[in-house]
């Protein structure tokens, strides 16, 4: 189980990499085996370049993106941090979190996140799959 510190570092390195807009900067926050469990798909991912894809992503499309809560499970097995933006150049507002399980050496086992509202999930999931059709095109 991690320790509170450990927790406290992780949410530390893992803002200042979604702040500087560099997910790459966050693959070492991944411990191997990881699953991460998108809004939008059943199926989870286990590969780092999907993810690195995905998030960043999302952060293009999540415009004026912040956290602004976070949350530490009592126990220190994870964390939860609350975030809020808009959708693309509309006014659309979203709201998310996510979820990590923190493995002992403080890297995520499992990243969870959840979007809402509805609409907006839609929206977002919408966009996404443009982004993929496109990524897949170029291949």
């Amino acid at each position: 189980m991690p320790t509170r510190d450990t927790i406290l570092r992780f949410l530390d390195d893992w803002k200042e990499a979604l702040r500087q807009r560099d997910i790459k900067a966050a693959q070492p926050l991944f411990a191997p085996g990881f699953t991460f469990h998108s809004p939008a798909v059943f199926t989870p991912y286990t590969d780092f370049q999907a993810v690195l894809f995905i998030l960043g992503n999302i952060l293009d499309i999540v415009k004026d993106f912040k956290y602004t809560h976070t949350l530490i499970n009592n126990d220190n097995s994870g964390c939860a941090l609350v975030f809020e933006g808009r959708i693309l150049s509309s006014e659309r507002y979203v709201q998310g979190i996510d979820l990590f399980t923190i493995d002992d050496t403080g890297r995520i086992s499992d990243l969870t996140v959840m979007l809402r509202p509805m609409r907006s999930t839609m929206l977002v999931a919408e966009e996404m799959g443009r982004r993929l059709q496109s990524l897949k095109a170029k291949i």
